[in-house]
């Protein structure tokens, strides 16, 4: 029986396009470890939403999952409940910030999970109708940047924690996918270690074996016509 793994996809609206390629990599990455875990995503699309309480309710707490996937552009979201507090106690703060500190904290405490943040460079569209929207999407632009300066650029520029950047969803899909990917292999050399098996050899160079069957192992260098699946994958998204 194989170990349940989630991985945890935050990020505000306005970022859908991402959202839905990250479902599609974690699609690939479950495919290729599943001899190893049981990989799903946790998205809020993907959850039933019960008015029985707030959508941060409904949804699995980062701080239970192995790895965490923040995506940010040009806003930090709406404003949860009071009962929903950041790191340093402060209130409102939004679903976004909320996700993301709570996997931090339990970094901190526990080791896990891992946190990959990904921010997108290509310059903000602000679409509105009304003076008061473009005032909002402002709003959002600075709590975007208050939050930034807060976990990961001082103000003079230095850098406070690791993050990644793209300017183009081919781009954002490719780093994702490679570090994942290397994510997990490092987890399941440590499952073998620990279960007192040989670590996986991972393969490069030519996926062609000859007359040699595949084997799980070989997952890696294993693929074909992935462009032309994710394509499909995305037409059937968009018209469900």
């Amino acid at each position: 029986m194989t170990d349940q793994f989630r991985i945890f996809i935050s990020s505000p609206g306005d970022v859908g396009e991402e959202r839905r390629r990250a479902a599609i990599v974690i699609g690939r990455i479950r495919r290729e470890f599943a001899r190893f875990f049981d990989v799903s995503p946790i998205l809020w699309e993907y959850d039933p939403m019960l008015s029985s309480g707030h959508f941060q309710d409904v949804i699995e707490k980062p701080s239970n999952t192995d790895i965490v996937v923040l995506i940010l552009w040009s806003r930090l979201g709406t404003a949860l409940p009071e009962r929903y507090r950041g790191l340093d106690g402060r209130t409102p703060v939004t679903g976004t910030e909320w996700e993301f500190e709570d996997a931090l904290r339990a970094k901190q405490e526990q080791g896990t999970p891992d946190l990959l943040v990904y921010r997108k460079t290509s310059p903000p569209q602000a679409g509105f109708t009304e003076p008061e929207q473009l005032e909002q999407a402002q709003r959002q632009w600075e709590a975007l940047q208050a939050f930034w300066l807060r976990h990961f650029v001082e103000a003079d520029g230095t850098f406070k924690a690791a993050f990644n950047h793209f300017s183009a969803l081919d781009e954002f899909e490719s780093q994702l996918e490679s570090h994942l990917r290397s994510l997990m292999r490092e987890r399941v050399s440590r499952l073998l270690r620990d279960e007192g098996r040989r670590p996986v050899s991972w393969h490069s160079g030519s996926p062609f074996r000859g007359l040699s069957v595949f084997d799980p192992e070989h997952a890696a260098i294993f693929f074909g016509r992935e462009r032309a699946e994710q394509e499909l994958v995305e037409l059937l998204a968009r018209r469900a």
